[in-house]
């Protein structure tokens, strides 16, 4: 498959993140459900894996020397009791929200038809320091020459899982048609997420464009108009700090911009459907690897 070709300047529109990379046993919150947010992509080392993607009865399961690709989304996965891996989670999409490839559901390959993918994948937990534990390994405190060292080794992980999956059939998003105007519009979105008086006005008076026209331009890049798209990027926050962090719901509705805690809650509960209290406890038992 023909790799499209773009300007320097479109690629750099894909945002690629390092947020975990371990070799070792699965960690007991790996079991049960999972919300999974970045491409996890596991080689079994020892024992077995079984993935069960969200709206499938089916589970898939990778056994010793075989890599698991998972489907991100909800899951159930469960590990034999000394299931050891090398497990690398990323996250790989464009500034306006498209993933760099999307998968149907979890699968499975024999790492001895892509050697490659162990030979770059097995030097970055090298780098992170191989006495962490594998709940070490997630978004860890590194220093500048570890991180630059890291981004190197992520680079080379994603052009070989990328070319990986294109010899599969797989077809990688490209920057194509993505408008600078949109680009800039995110990212002065990303500058205020804090700022709920920061308008939809401001930030096309900035872009120098009408509402009108900037939300006809995010319709056609995210489908989205840019209040929506804002609603998305907020609940994503507010989602992952309710479930991933202790801070109070207090302190979450001032990280994300509310005066009181109860205008918080009402925004969430229109969102979700329910208080953040509730959804907190809900999803107590649920990992998000993000």
């Amino acid at each position: 498959m023909k790799i499209p070709e773009q300007r320097i300047s479109d690629w750099g529109k894909l945002d690629v993140r390092l947020y975990y990379c371990y070799r070792g046993k699965v960690p007991s919150y790996g079991q049960g459900p999972v919300v999974n947010r970045t491409y996890s992509t596991w080689l079994v080392l020892q024992g077995w894996g079984e993935i069960t993607d969200e709206g499938s009865e089916s589970p898939v399961t990778a056994q010793k020397g075989q890599w698991m690709f998972v489907r991100p989304g909800q899951r159930l996965q469960r590990f034999s009791q000394r299931a050891q891996l090398l497990s690398v989670g990323f996250f790989a999409k464009y500034i306006t929200g498209q993933p760099l490839v999307e998968f149907e559901k979890s699968f499975c390959l024999d790492a001895k038809q892509y050697p490659e993918l162990e030979d770059v994948a097995q030097g970055i937990p090298m780098v992170m320091g191989e006495g962490r534990s594998a709940s070490e390994f997630q978004n860890p405190v590194v220093n500048l020459v570890e991180y630059l060292r890291l981004q190197k080794l992520l680079l080379a992980w994603v052009e070989t899982w990328s070319q990986v999956l294109m010899r599969m059939g797989f077809e990688m998003y490209s920057p194509l048609g993505q408008d600078q105007r949109v680009v800039q519009a995110i990212q002065l979105l990303e500058m205020h997420m804090e700022n709920q008086h920061f308008s939809t006005e401001q930030v096309a008076r900035e872009i120098g464009v009408s509402v009108s026209q900037l939300n006809r331009l995010f319709l056609n890049e995210t489908g989205l108009t840019l209040n929506d798209f804002r609603n998305r990027e907020r609940i994503n926050i507010a989602t992952r700090l309710l479930i991933r962090s202790e801070m109070s719901l207090k302190e979450i509705a001032f990280d994300l911009g509310f005066s009181y805690p109860s205008h918080f809650s009402a925004w969430f509960r229109s969102q979700r459907g329910m208080s953040p209290s509730a959804y907190r406890k809900s999803n107590c038992d649920v990992w998000i690897d993000r």
